[in-house]
């Protein structure tokens, strides 16, 4: 099955969205590719102070990468309200961390593109308009391959689309 990349208003939808983890969920996802798993369990620790940078541990290879992000988002991350003192988002972190919910974000997230008429798209595709974009810009493979958390460029290259 062949994943499809957000369009600018697609995004710019989502970008409306009005649940601040959802809101940055996707600007996150946008930016750096990350995982919804890996969103959700992000540690304050991972905001660099005064960089517009996050440094995170995948969840799924369980690699360091250093994510450069914009100022808008990292002004979003800081503006969250502070509930918990490790996590960013402590609720959908304690739900991936319960393999029985764990799917409960995607299932989510889904329904919210169904509400937006926004089809054939997944929290997933985040992480191939963010390939693709930076495969546009010229970004090398290796770079963008870095920067998603693969262990090899042919993996990335499914990710960026023409």
């Amino acid at each position: 099955k062949e994943m499809k990349t957000f369009t600018k208003t697609q995004l710019a939808t989502l970008a409306q969205l009005e649940d601040p983890f959802w809101r940055a969920a996707v600007l996150l996802g946008y930016e750096t590719g990350m995982r919804i798993s890996d969103i959700a369990t992000l540690e304050r620790a991972s905001l660099v102070p005064n960089k517009n940078e996050l440094i995170v541990w995948t969840d799924k290879h369980d690699k360091r990468i250093v994510m450069p992000i914009s100022k808008t988002l990292r002004t979003m991350l800081a503006e969250l309200p502070k509930s918990d003192a490790r996590f960013v988002f402590p609720d959908q972190a304690r739900l991936m961390m319960d393999l029985k919910k764990r799917s409960t974000l995607s299932v989510y997230f889904s329904r919210i593109l169904a509400s937006k008429n926004i089809e054939g798209r997944s929290f997933h595709s985040l992480r191939h308009t963010f390939a693709t974009e930076r495969g546009q810009e010229g970004e090398p493979i290796d770079k963008i391959r870095e920067r998603m958390g693969h262990s090899v460029a042919e993996t990335t290259k499914g990710y960026i689309h023409q």
